[in-house]
């Protein structure tokens, strides 16, 4: 995992807010059908069948803020991917120049002159392979 985050942990959590909106959205129609279910006729009615159809709009409009919830963490997630890849592609290039340094007279390694070396670099998938990749012009 990088110091971004896990993306699978937030499509996970995606997950989850997608459910909870179906179970909202759910109880919404049942509040629903209950109020246009009741059978007697008067002014309470009038009012409950009222109320309960308010609840559906309240419930829907929860539903409706939850998924999209779900969808900004699905969203998240692909972005992290996106910068993870990027962050690794930046590894992979910086380790390659870093392997191919070959010592011979003369010939400076390519980490001379900057904060990096070998020893040095960052975890995996770290965000401070951008450092590293413009240190090092990779």
């Amino acid at each position: 995992m990088s110091s971004l985050g896990d993306p699978d942990t937030l499509d996970v959590l995606a997950s989850r807010y997608e459910r909870r909106s179906a179970d909202v959205t759910a109880l919404g129609a049942r509040l629903r059908q209950r109020g246009d279910a009741a059978a007697w006729t008067c002014a309470k009615a009038d009012r409950f069948r009222a109320g309960m159809a308010a609840q559906q709009a309240r419930t829907t409009q929860l539903a409706d803020q939850l998924y999209g919830v779900a969808a900004e963490l699905r969203s998240a997630a692909v972005r992290v991917r996106h910068e993870i890849d990027e962050l690794i592609a930046i590894e992979g290039r910086v380790r390659a120049r870093f392997a191919s340094y070959n010592p011979t007279a003369g010939t400076a390694p390519p980490w001379t002159g900057t904060r990096w070396n070998p020893s040095n670099l960052p975890p995996r998938a770290d965000t401070t392979w951008r450092d590293v990749g413009t240190d090092l012009g990779s």
